[in-house]
């Protein structure tokens, strides 16, 4: 979507032109008509990455008060790159994520149990003080443990990028010139929830 603008450049100088061998200046200020169509050097539609209820989203020419610190009252339609511009219900995720912390602190305490059992274990085997039984089940126990760091590493991580999906930020600073969704709607990934130029 382009607007529509006429240009008028008046020449800052005299221009010479010849009449039968001498030469005359021509009027000053002559105008020179451009008509065309100014297009955004960007725009994105912007979508959510899974499906969700929106509980905020920012209005057209909207702006924050970080910008606000920056620029004058004047540039209303201004927002900056990595603002929050539109939010789904976050509730389920973060509940995800609070239950994956809780679960890799768990990890962390048995692995430290662990890890002091098979250094326990090292110390009697050298000794000749364990028998090979104990001294396996305690090595299995160590790694089965460092295992189980690993997966909820993972699963906080994958709850983390879950969470942080449910926050639509700015890609680039620019104006909110469209909104294909209102508060309360449900949306799917991929759907298109408003357009930044």
């Amino acid at each position: 979507m382009g607007v529509r603008v006429f240009v008028c450049i008046a020449a800052a100088a005299f221009v010479i032109s010849t009449v039968h061998g001498q030469q005359k200046p021509s009027a000053p200020f002559d105008k020179v008509e451009f008509v065309g169509t100014v297009m955004p050097a960007k725009s994105a539609e912007l979508a959510f990455g899974h499906f969700g209820k929106i509980t905020d989203i920012k209005p057209i020419g909207f702006i924050t008060n970080k910008f606000l610190a920056k620029v004058g009252e004047n540039d209303k339609a201004i927002v900056v790159k990595g603002d929050v511009v539109a939010t789904l219900d976050s509730t389920l995720y973060a509940n995800q994520l609070t239950i994956a912390k809780a679960d890799l602190r768990s990890a962390k305490s048995k692995y430290d149990e662990a890890k002091a059992d098979y250094e326990r274990a090292l110390l009697l085997d050298r000794k000749k003080a364990i028998s090979k039984k104990a001294f396996g089940q305690a090595t299995l126990n160590f790694h089965n443990a460092k295992e189980e760091v690993n997966t909820a590493i993972a699963t906080m991580a994958n709850a983390k990028y879950k969470y942080e999906r449910c926050f639509l930020k700015a890609p680039f600073s620019g104006q909110i010139v469209e909104r294909y969704r209102s508060v309360g709607s449900w949306v799917g990934a991929g759907e298109k929830v408003l357009r930044i130029t």
